[in-house]
């Protein structure tokens, strides 16, 4: 209230300052303690001086206003803004983006009204953006006229100050520049046609035809790249190739821009754009479990990579587990220290359009065993400036599928070719149990079992320390071949439902304001644990607290 004061009384340039600073104060005291009082009504005839009593529509409101009556002081477009270094922040590459202390009020106006938090001041007619001529030059636009049904809309208040600077920018590129791609994101994510998107771009690219020759066009063209970068993603392939050059077209926007001006703000954003355009990209995919020594097919999606190198290495279950638990360069380094590799070579094709591409690749023939399944963008598997992926996939003739029966796990193994029941395939069932000395959870045998002439194994004859929601891996053995997957089952034993008694409370309204009554009534329920038998208890007392 102190800072509101001071405001009122406050002379030509101080008083639109405090007018902004005290908007802000509302602004965030909204935001902090929006829970309280987001869910209050308006009330009539009370005194509303303290804060603490408003509601959401009226703080928003007053923000709003105290934004608005800032910018009512025209002598503000005469103060350079250097002259308030003192209270002010300056940015970097801003130079000449904001000169006068009226920019810098507007600017604060435009991000509180274009942040949707005027929401709740709503308008008796919906301002829509519609029409085309929201995307017009901006010498057009600031000479346009705007009519709304209900001037309280939040968008068409956005659109008039967006009017309001323009004009009064018109004949400063830089500042003009900063401001009009402002508002090109504004009515590029409200309008409501559905050609928005080029509209904005080719408003853009006009933008950057007239102003080339400044280095701050090299924003503008960061924008329009941007555009043609999130084009190029829809990319699907067709016999149209729709999109398929977009990301192309971006990199060399980017490119120019970034070699007409090195050093400006925008190039700096074409530069990370272009690096992210450029990064290299695999993508592995390979069937789970594939039959002993028959051709197995893998799936590889890549981007920027024109030849790739791949191994597969057979691994035992702890290499694995510690394969598992090293990240970026150090599993790199453990996976190039393995040996036993099988190592070969594709030649892929790429025809710089920056996109993603996917292939099948063929793996060797292989035996049974698990295996690790890497590759790399260069020979050495290198982590630095370089792609590597990984894959783990399983070789052999086991297959297996499983079901829960009244909480416990029933498995039916077959040959993974034929489909035929297996029998004889002993299964051995491992937990894992916490060993204290060494810190680390271990996995140890808590049973076994062999599948019957069905290929049919059930799990009720191995126990762990706890019968409910037992967890557990299984590994299979037939002759000479074995399956252990890293995947996991469960056992569980269902308790016996009980009856369970709760009370639900009814109040008549959902919050109250200080001094009203508040009327509730309480029922005491009674059900089964399992949601059966719902009823009434009559005849019950319960001791109700009210917290302040």
């Amino acid at each position: 209230y102190r800072s509101q004061e001071e405001a009122e009384k406050a002379e030509t340039p101080i008083k639109p300052v405090l007018q902004s600073l005290v908007a802000e104060m509302y602004d965030r005291y909204r935001e902090q303690h929006l829970y309280k009082f987001q869910d209050r009504t308006t009330t009539e005839e009370f005194n509303q001086e303290d804060i603490r009593t408003w509601d959401v529509e009226r703080i928003t409101k007053k923000t709003y206003e105290l934004y608005q009556a800032s910018l009512q002081f025209e002598e503000t477009k005469n103060f350079d803004i250097d002259a308030f270094a003192a209270i002010t922040k300056k940015g970097n590459n801003v130079e000449g983006l904001r000169p006068t202390l009226y920019d810098f009020l507007l600017h604060r106006a435009l991000d509180f009204s274009m942040s949707d938090k005027y929401y709740l001041t709503k308008p008796a007619f919906k301002f829509y953006l519609d029409s085309e001529e929201d995307f017009a030059d901006a010498t057009d636009f600031a000479k346009r006229s705007l009519v709304a049904q209900d001037s309280l809309s939040a968008k068409f208040k956005t659109l008039v100050l967006f009017q309001k600077g323009l004009e009064f920018h018109l004949n400063n590129p830089k500042a003009l520049i900063d401001l009009d791609l402002k508002r090109l994101d504004f009515v590029r994510n409200n309008s409501i046609r559905n050609d928005k998107e080029l509209l904005d771009v080719e408003r853009l690219e006009a933008l950057y035809k007239k102003h080339q020759s400044q280095a701050i066009s090299t924003e503008i063209a960061y924008k329009i790249a941007f555009y043609y970068n999130q084009q190029g993603q829809k990319y699907q392939p067709s016999p149209t190739e729709q999109y398929r050059w977009d990301i192309k077209k971006a990199y060399e926007i980017c490119q120019k821009a970034n070699e007409a001006f090195p050093d400006s703000y925008g190039a700096s954003h074409c530069r990370s754009l272009m690096a992210t355009i450029q990064n290299k990209n695999i993508n592995l995919n390979v069937e789970k479990v594939n039959p002993i020594n028959k051709p197995i097919l893998g799936l590889i999606s890549y981007k920027n990579v024109s030849k790739l190198y791949f191994k597969a290495i057979p691994v035992t279950k702890a290499q694995l587990t510690t394969f598992n638990n090293k990240y970026g360069k150090a599993r790199t380094t453990f996976l190039n220290n393995l040996s036993g590799a099988y190592k070969w070579s594709n030649e892929l094709k790429n025809d710089g359009d920056y996109q993603q591409h996917s292939v099948e690749f063929s793996i060797p023939e292989l035996k049974n065993g698990r295996y690790i399944i890497a590759a790399s963008a260069n020979e050495n598997f290198s982590y630095s400036k370089n792609g590597v992926a990984y894959s783990i996939f399983y070789v052999s003739n086991i297959s297996f599928s499983t079901r829960m029966v009244q909480g416990t796990q029933e498995f039916y193994v077959t040959d993974r070719q034929s489909g035929a029941p297996l029998v004889g395939v002993n299964a051995e069932f491992y937990v894992s149990t916490y060993n204290s000395l060494l810190r680390r959870y271990e996995t140890t045998k808590a049973g076994s079992a062999t599948s019957d002439e069905n290929g049919y194994i059930k799990t009720n004859n191995f126990k762990t320390k706890s019968s409910y929601n037992n967890s557990f891996l299984i590994k299979l053995t037939h002759k000479d071949d074995q399956l252990f997957l890293d995947d996991s089952y469960y056992n569980y034993t269902t308790s016996k439902p009980y009856e369970q008694e709760f009370t639900t409370f009814f109040l008549d309204r959902a919050i109250y304001r200080p001094g009203q009554t508040v009327y509730f009534k309480g029922l005491v329920l009674a059900r089964m644990t399992n949601g059966k038998n719902p009823k009434i208890v009559p005849n019950q007392s319960r001791s109700v607290t009210f917290y302040d």
